[in-house]
C-alpha cells in the first residue's frame, strides 16, 4: 500500500523507530515526519495517517554529513568527511519539536562522541546504543555507545563499552545497505 508520495526529494531518509522518519534534503534542512498509524498502514489519505505537523524543518546543515543514521529514542549520529562521530538527541521526536522549540534539541547535540568513522561504511545503530558498520575488507563491527541517551562520547566516563570495534562477521561488503532493529 502506497503510504506517501515525493519521498525521493531527499538525499536521506531513515527512522528513529515510533512511525517518526526523517529526511534530509540536498540544501541540508532535516525534515519530521510521523506516521501515526504506521502499525495498521494508514497513509497520507486516510484518517490516522501522517501527523499533522510531518514535514516541519527541524534542522538545518545536515548536508555536511557522510552518512546519518538514528539510534531510536530521538537519538541521531552523523558522520563527517572528517570521521567525526557527531551526537544529536532530538528529545521532542515524538511532537515535531526542533530547532527553537521548547524540548526539541538537547543541550549536548553536536558534540563530537567518536573519531576515525569515515572508513566504516552502512552504519545503523539498534537501541541501547548498539552501532553496527562494515569496515574494510567486509568485516561487520560492533560499537556500544553506553552514553547514547546522554552525548557520552570516547573522552568521556561511560561514553564506549570497552568491546566497542569487535569483528562480530565477516563477508559483509556484499551488501549495499545495512539496518538495525
Amino acid at each position: 500500500k502506497t503510504i506517501g508520495s515525493g519521498w525521493n526529494s531527499f538525499k536521506q531518509v531513515f527512522s528513529t523507530g515510533k512511525g517518526v522518519i526523517y529526511g534530509v534534503l540536498p540544501g541540508g534542512e532535516l525534515k519530521w515526519y510521523r506516521n501515526a498509524g504506521y502499525l495498521t498502514g494508514a497513509g497520507y489519505s486516510d484518517p490516522g495517517g501522517w501527523d499533522r505537523q510531518s514535514g516541519k524543518t527541524i534542522g538545518i546543515g545536515w548536508s555536511e554529513f557522510e552518512q546519518i543514521f538514528s539510534g531510536g529514542s530521538g537519538v541521531i549520529y552523523g558522520v563527517l568527511p572528517s570521521g567525526e562521530l557527531k551526537w544529536y538527541r532530538n528529545t521532542g521526536y515524538m511532537a515535531a519539536a526542533g530547532e527553537g522549540d521548547p524540548g526539541g534539541w538537547d543541550a549536548r547535540s553536536g558534540k563530537t562522541i567518536g573519531i576515525g568513522w569515515s572508513g566504516l561504511e552502512h552504519l545503523t545503530a539498534t537501541s541501547n546504543g548498539v552501532i553496527y558498520g562494515v569496515g574494510a575488507g567486509g568485516d561487520l563491527k560492533w560499537y556500544r555507545n553506553t552514553g547514547y541517551l546522554t552525548g557520552a562520547g570516547y573522552n568521556d566516563a561511560g561514553g564506549w563499552d570497552a568491546k566497542s570495534g569487535k569483528t562480530v562477521g565477516v563477508g559483509w561488503n556484499s551488501f549495499q545497505n545495512l539496518f538495525g532493529f
